[in-house]
This record gives C-alpha cells, sequence and structure tokens, in this order.
C-alpha cells in the first residue's frame, strides 16, 4: 500500500498544457495571454488592427510554423521578444476564439483623429462575420469632423465643441 509523505495532503497530479494553445488569441491585457509553463506570454498590441496574445521566445526555432520571434511591444507598454505571426500578417481566430466570442480593442484613424471599436472572433453564420468565420473587422465610427449633431464626430470624447455657437449668447448653442 503506497502513502503520501507525512504532511503532503495528496496525489500529484500532472496536468499538459499545450504550449501555443493562446497564440494570436484576442486580448485587452497581458494577464489574459499568461498560462501555466508560459507566464512570460504578453498581449501585443498591434496597433489599429488590435492586440493578440504573443508567446515568449529567444529564437524563431521557439514558434510555432509561421509565426517568428520579435521584440514586440505590449499593451501595458512593456517590450519583449513574442511568437507573433510571419511579415506582420493578421491572427487568425481558432475555434475556442470564436465559441467564446473574444474581442480586442482597435481604431480607426482619419487624420490625427482616432475612433476606438472592438473587433471579435465570430462562428461562421454570426452576423458581423466574415464568410467561414473568424475575425470581424473594426467597429468603429469614422472619425470626421465635429458637426453640431449632438454626436461625438472626432471621437475626443467632447460633443460639438465649438461647432454650435451661433455667437448669440440669449440662445441655446445645442443641436
Amino acid at each position: 500500500m503506497a502513502t503520501s509523505p507525512p504532511g503532503s495532503g495528496g496525489d500529484i497530479v500532472n496536468v499538459c498544457v499545450p504550449k501555443f494553445g493562446k497564440v494570436c488569441t484576442p486580448c485587452n491585457a497581458n494577464a489574459e495571454c499568461e498560462a501555466p509553463g508560459n507566464s512570460g506570454a504578453r498581449c501585443v498590441d498591434l496597433g489599429s488592427a488590435g492586440a493578440f496574445c504573443g508567446i515568449a521566445c529567444v529564437a524563431n526555432d521557439d514558434c510555432p510554423t509561421g509565426y517568428e520571434c520579435k521584440e514586440s511591444k505590449d499593451v501595458a507598454g512593456g517590450t519583449s521578444k513574442q511568437c507573433v505571426v510571419k511579415d506582420g500578417g493578421d491572427c487568425a481566430c481558432g475555434e475556442s476564439a470564436k465559441a467564446m466570442e473574444l474581442s480586442t480593442k482597435c481604431y480607426v484613424v482619419s487624420g490625427n483623429m482616432k475612433c476606438e471599436g472592438t473587433r471579435t472572433c465570430l462562428a461562421d453564420g454570426h452576423p458581423g462575420a466574415p464568410p467561414g468565420g473568424g475575425l470581424s473587422p473594426c467597429l468603429a465610427p469614422v472619425p470626421d469632423v465635429e458637426a453640431c449633431d449632438a454626436k461625438d464626430n472626432d471621437c475626443d470624447g467632447v460633443t460639438d465643441e465649438d461647432t454650435c455657437d451661433d455667437k448669440n449668447p440669449c440662445t441655446d448653442d445645442r443641436a
């Protein structure tokens, strides 16, 4: 009869975790990418396209096929070497990301104006999903010059600034 060492409290259990299980998964924070055995994974900031999980690496041989080990900026502003899609390619949504409808922040730029939105992994047939399923386009308004219409057209957090002023102090300058 086998016994556990005194004070151990039970049996040892080993769990296998896929090394590349979260690579290219949409994310918004580094903690979303970390997994047992890969605490160095980061949520890599890909600019207007959004942010996606990388995998800590030292050289290209540490990465799955189609990926390269590259110095990358994460969403918290740090930099580290991460496995990312080769040549700046786009991440594809895995089946689990589609099932969980994982999303990432993205943005649309026009001149010096920027409007934030989201991109979501969607299954085939879901409204807004591309044919066959996958990552939606960035759902953000296209920034425009401010107009007197009760909307934040330039996405700066202020609505109708200076656009509705009729220069008459006796009137309400709202749309």
